[in-house]
């Protein structure tokens, strides 16, 4: 089942595209911006929005204790929504450096 994350991605890029018709203008106009379109769009809906690890040893996080073994529950969707990480987190910005 490799292809459903590409496939996902795509639909997500389209969705975005479609609903950002100006940015689709700007990357028809300028094809350069190909490979940063891609991150953006991951970043700005990706398909993975959370994923479950294991912790590999005792940590202790914001004041919660985390025991290795524990589940963690990562929550990539938030982390590219970031402020502190991104100028203007919602909005799709096809140049935008990732």
């Amino acid at each position: 089942m490799g292809y459903a994350i590409p496939t996902n991605l795509i639909a997500n890029g389209f969705h975005a595209l479609l609903r950002h018709p100006g940015e689709l203008r700007r990357l028809r106009e300028t094809p350069a911006l190909a490979a940063t379109a891609v991150e953006e769009v991951n970043r700005y809906d990706g398909t993975s929005k959370l994923v479950v690890r294991r912790a590999a040893r005792d940590v202790e996080l914001h004041g919660a204790r985390i025991r290795a073994g524990d589940a963690v529950w990562l929550a990539q969707c938030a982390a590219n929504r970031d402020p502190r990480a991104f100028s203007e987190p919602d909005r799709l910005d096809l140049g935008r450096e990732p």
